[in-house]
């Protein structure tokens, strides 16, 4: 915005800020030592060198075992417990700048103190959601596989900053960074549609660019190898299996359980995730897998964030966003989607990206509200100063733009922080827990470090809570 100079080292520095107490957040919270169930596995997996259950997590396991021999902090299951909160801080630290580019797409008109400001907001706010924080404390996949969605996110939301070198050499970097996502987690590939339908929205100029200056089928081929190049790590699998024993376990004198087999179409079985292949039911019960994604957004954001989201979701509408609302609209949809006919056990966890997507909208909504109060409360001003100017001689027109601006910060405040109080509880509402939920091992305030309780082999595990905060202080500047 026109007067308002840029400085690239604060932004910087307010990423590394975020990232930095949300770290301390985690560390704080951080599960001590051994996990039962899939954190377990991952635990001595990563540290062994071994191979984990189907889809094999490669690069995981290969970036786990490097963390866990060369950080000399605690012992071997709390270092793997740390390796999750190490991803998580760095996803919460990248979302700023991804917010704040989304935010400048999305309202172009807003002024780049506020844009700061929404945008950390919407960072602190994926920090403590509750299923994300849940994973940046133990040993699990998913605040990775986080790290790589915001991390596309912010490649395809910053492209036109890179376009004015070469747009071909942003298509390299994001088909890699996306085909060695994959390498981590498939359902990355749900948000293919969505990059593919910004991508012929919302660019028209850089593809006239690659036509003109780069040979369109060596071009195609140079981005196939890109993409298919760092999917060379499932290599890992069949390399790795003949040295780890308990691949193959005896039962009994003549029978023997095998986890998997080193064979050519075991390796692609157990790369396509095969033995999870029965959990893909396309005969549920809509209606309550609808219900249980309703209950667990609800549990993530709470109705004031679900309103925020689909006040973002009108404004974008409004403005014709029609590229954002294509890359927004179908990566939330493809994720719930999937998530409605994927019945395992602890389907609440694959929901993560879609509250990346809906922090994305409710930063808008936020940012559209700050807006559109600046305005209306400039207008009524106006209004009220010419009355008032009548009575005492234009006295309580010398506020200014200024002071009207800080009653419009103060009143958006009030409207987002007391929206929902009829319930004493202005973010979250109690009630039930949510169905599907796979229980953590962690209890207690997410204030204070938790403890393991009892036994580790016979320990009972508790549902671990995180609230939402969002809360809109300070005030609106020009």
């Amino acid at each position: 915005m026109a007067g308002v100079r840029r400085r690239p080292g604060l932004d910087a520095g307010i990423a590394v800020l975020l990232g930095g107490m949300s770290a301390v957040l985690y560390i704080r919270t951080l599960a001590p030592t051994v996990l039962a169930g899939d954190p377990g596995e991952f635990q001595f997996a990563a540290y062994l060198l071994g191979v984990a259950h189907p889809t094999g997590y490669p690069l995981y396991l290969l970036l786990g075992w490097a963390w866990s021999h060369l950080l000399p902090v605690g012992d071997a299951a709390y270092r793997l417990n740390l390796f999750s909160a190490f991803w998580a801080a760095l996803a919460v630290g990248l979302f700023y700048p991804t917010a704040a580019a989304w935010l400048q797409q999305a309202l172009p008109d807003l002024s780049l103190p506020v844009r700061r400001m929404v945008a950390a907001l919407a960072a602190a706010t994926l920090a403590v959601t509750p299923t994300f924080w849940s994973q940046a404390i133990i040993a699990e996949v998913y605040t990775l596989h986080t790290f790589f969605v915001v991390l596309l996110f912010y490649l395809i939301l910053t492209k036109e900053a890179r376009s004015k070198k070469s747009f071909f050499y942003f298509l390299m970097i994001f088909s890699f960074v996306f085909g060695l996502s994959l390498t981590h987690h498939r359902t990355t590939l749900l948000l293919a549609p969505a990059f593919l339908a910004f991508q012929i929205v919302g660019t028209k100029r850089q593809e006239k660019e690659l036509r003109a200056k780069h040979n369109l089928p060596a071009s195609c081929l140079l981005l196939l190898v890109s993409f298919l190049l760092p999917l060379a790590l499932y290599a890992y699998i069949p390399l790795r299996a003949p040295h780890t024993p308990y691949l193959h376990l005896p039962l009994t004198a003549d029978r023997e359980l095998i986890l998997y087999d080193n064979t050519f179409g075991s390796f692609v079985g157990f790369v396509l995730g095969g033995p999870f292949g029965g959990s893909v039911n396309l005969t549920v019960n809509l209606g309550e897998r609808l219900a249980m994604a309703g209950g667990f957004l609800r549990d993530e954001v709470g109705w004031i964030g679900i309103g925020l989201a689909l006040i973002g979701l009108f404004g974008l509408f409004l403005k014709h966003r029609w590229a954002l609302l294509a890359l927004t609209g179908l990566a939330y949809g493809a994720v719930v989607a999937f998530n409605l006919v994927y019945t395992i056990g602890d389907i609440f966890v694959l929901f993560i990206p879609s509250y990346v997507v809906i922090v994305l909208w409710m930063a808008v909504g936020v940012g559209w509200v700050l807006e559109m109060s600046k305005w209306a409360n400039g207008q009524m001003g106006k209004w009220a100063n010419e009355q008032m100017g009548k009575w005492g001689n234009g006295q309580m027109g010398k506020g200014g733009k200024g002071e009207r601006d800080r009653w419009a910060g103060c009143a958006c405040s009030a409207v987002l922080c007391f929206a929902d109080l009829d319930d004493g509880q202005p973010l979250r509402r109690p009630g039930p827990e949510p169905q599907h939920h796979r229980p953590h091992p962690l209890g207690g305030d997410p204030g204070r470090a938790a403890a393991i309780r009892g036994d580790i082999g016979q320990q009972r595990s508790q549902q671990y809570h995180a609230p939402v905060v969002l809360a809109i202080c300070g005030t609106t500047t020009a």
